[in-house]
C-alpha cells in the first residue's frame, strides 16, 4: 500500500481489491445476508472527490448492499485536506461503516479519532500482543477500550493469539477479537464451505 501511495496508484489499487471482494462478498451475501466485508483502504484516498461516486457504482454492478460494507482505513496520511470531511459524510450517509484500522500507528493519535467520525476501532497488533509482558501495553489497550467505548465506537482487538490476551481484553471490554486464535486467514472458497454454501454458492 505505501508503495502505491508513494506512485500515486493507490486509488487505483483500492478500486481493483475492492471489485475483487464484492464479487466474492457477494457469494457470501447469498448464502448470510448478515455477512459483512471489510476492505482496506488509505486514509490518503478520501480526498479524491471521485471516490464516492466509484465505490457507489460497484456495490450498483455487485448489487451489495452499503450497510454490509466496512472501510478499514489505515493511517498513513493525516487528514488535512479539506476535501475529506464531506467524502466522510457521504459515505456515511449512504450506510458504508467506517474503522479505524492498526490504531496506534502510523499518524494515529486522538486527533484522528475525532476528526474521523468512525464506528469501529481496531487496535493495532503489536500492543495487543505484549499485552502478557507488558504493562504499558496493557494500560494502552484498556485507555483505548475506553476512550472509543466513550465515544460510541465498538472495539476491535487485532493479532489475539492466545486465550489468556482474550480472557484479559474480555475483561476489558473489548467488543470483539481477530487473530490466529480464532483462524488463520483462509480462501472465500474455504469460507463458503464453512458458511455452508460450499460447491452450490461457487457454481451460482
Amino acid at each position: 500500500m505505501l508503495a502505491a501511495e508513494a506512485g500515486d496508484r493507490i486509488n487505483e489499487l483500492t478500486l481493483v481489491v475492492m471489485e475483487a471482494a464484492l464479487q466474492d462478498g457477494k457469494q457470501a451475501i447469498a448464502l448470510d445476508p448478515r455477512f459483512k466485508l471489510a476492505v482496506n483502504m488509505s486514509a490518503k484516498s478520501l480526498s479524491d472527490t471521485h471516490l464516492l461516486f466509484d465505490i457507489m457504482t460497484l456495490l450498483g454492478r455487485y448489487d451489495f448492499p452499503p450497510e454490509n460494507l466496512t472501510l478499514e482505513l489505515t493511517e498513513t496520511a493525516k487528514l488535512e485536506d479539506h476535501r475529506i470531511a464531506p467524502q466522510i459524510a457521504a459515505l456515511k450517509a449512504r450506510g458504508i461503516c467506517l474503522s479505524i484500522d492498526d490504531f496506534g500507528t502510523g499518524e494515529s493519535n486522538l486527533e484522528y479519532i475525532e476528526k474521523l467520525p468512525s464506528s469501529e476501532l481496531k487496535i493495532d497488533k503489536r500492543f495487543v500482543q505484549h499485552m502478557a509482558t507488558s504493562e504499558e501495553s496493557r494500560a494502552v489497550v484498556r485507555a483505548t477500550i475506553e476512550i472509543a467505548h466513550s465515544l460510541g465506537k465498538i472495539v476491535v482487538a487485532e493479532g489475539v493469539e492466545d486465550l489468556a490476551v482474550a480472557a484479559t481484553l474480555r475483561a476489558m471490554g473489548c467488543d470483539q477479537a481477530q487473530g490466529y486464535l480464532f483462524s488463520h486467514a483462509i480462501a472465500m472458497p474455504e469460507l463458503l464451505a464453512m458458511m455452508g454454501g460450499g460447491r452450490a454458492a461457487l457454481s451460482a
